[in-house]
This record gives C-alpha cells, structure tokens and sequence, in this order.
C-alpha cells in the first residue's frame, strides 16, 4: 500500500496547529520533515505535551528533543 505523504504531513500539520504550546511549526528537508518550536513551562508539561500530541500521532516514528538554554539572538526582519 502507497502512502500519501502529503496527507500524512496535512494531518499532522493540522493537529499541532491546534495545541497552544506550539508556536512554530516549519516543514524541512533533510532526515527530519518537522521542525516545531514549542513554549513549554518545565518538563512536566514536556512530558504531557508529548503523552497528548506527539505520542498520540500513529504514524510518528521518532523524534528529538533539543531544549533552548538561553536565547542569543532572535531577528525576525
């Protein structure tokens, strides 16, 4: 069975553009095809968002996590 990787990205698109915490969500090339920007509080609710979203998702295989230490600079012209 083929499988539609535009509705896959379609449907997933559409379940983060839902949650709050997520802020940006960019579609990339390269070994990932997801690059999301999420606001979370502490790892508590790391751990909620991933149990309710990401989890959640039937055809998400892995994922990784890098957490921002401190901002350095952020330019959006």
């Amino acid at each position: 069975m083929k499988l539609d990787h535009q509705a896959l990205s379609r449907e997933f698109i559409n379940i983060v553009a839902a949650v709050p915490e997520m802020k940006q969500c960019y579609y990339v090339t390269g070994d990932v095809d997801f690059v999301l920007i999420v606001n979370i509080v502490d790892i508590f609710e790391y751990e909620a968002f991933c149990d309710n979203v990401l989890y959640k998702h039937s055809n998400l295989h892995k994922f990784t996590t890098l957490i921002s230490m401190k901002c350095t600079k952020f330019d959006t012209s």
